[in-house]
């Protein structure tokens, strides 16, 4: 299932890697951007221990509140991406992931029931996805950008290119209509020699 966050990953994760498509499909995004607070004792999987392993820079996702996050995280400053969803569609989606995952304990209840508990404050509403890169919003500005500049380039020289070919034309035309003039001048002037 990928919804907000898993795509927010995974377009993190490719910028800070290259755009590594081949990498990114052999590779779980779990295993790439790891849930920092994800357990799962069915797979064997801590999120912690996935981050820990990890070379810098790293993709890491949490739901963790600000004031719960780990206090290297003002220390070192790294960037945050917050992502927020339309809580009707968290609703949703959680519910159907909450009853998929073995990490939330083995929940058997319905629709309703995931409802109710979700509007007490029993399930996750922000997303925080904390990431080690520039924020996609000023790549996709300096990508727009230098398109912008390469258009008006390309267009300012095929301006002066056409400007240059009118101006050579015309004062080609203009040389050999001088040139004529001048041989019927000359003309003109040796037949009047000769008469004379």
């Amino acid at each position: 299932m990928f919804t907000g966050t898993t795509w927010m990953q995974e377009i993190v994760w490719l910028l800070l890697h290259d755009a590594d498509f081949s990498t990114a499909a052999s590779s779980p995004v779990y295993m790439r951007s790891p849930f920092l607070e994800f357990k799962d004792e069915t797979l064997n999987e801590v999120g912690l221990d996935i981050a820990e392993s990890m070379l810098s820079p790293r993709v890491i996702k949490t739901h963790l509140q600000k004031k719960l996050m780990p206090d290297q995280l003002f220390q070192k400053n790294p960037k945050v991406v917050v992502l927020f969803r339309n809580p009707k569609d968290v609703c949703c989606s959680y519910y159907n992931f909450y009853k998929s995952s073995s990490s939330f304990g083995d929940f058997q209840g319905d629709w309703p029931q995931f409802l109710e508990m979700f509007l007490e404050g029993h399930a996750v509403i922000v997303v925080v996805v904390v990431v080690v890169v520039v924020v996609v919003v000023v790549v996709v500005v300096v990508v727009v950008v230098v398109v912008v500049v390469v258009v008006v380039i390309v267009v300012v020289e095929v301006v002066v290119v056409v400007v240059v070919v009118v101006v050579v034309t015309a004062a080609a035309l203009v040389l050999e209509t001088v040139v004529q003039l001048y041989v019927v001048v000359m003309l003109v002037a040796v037949e009047l020699f000769i008469c004379i």
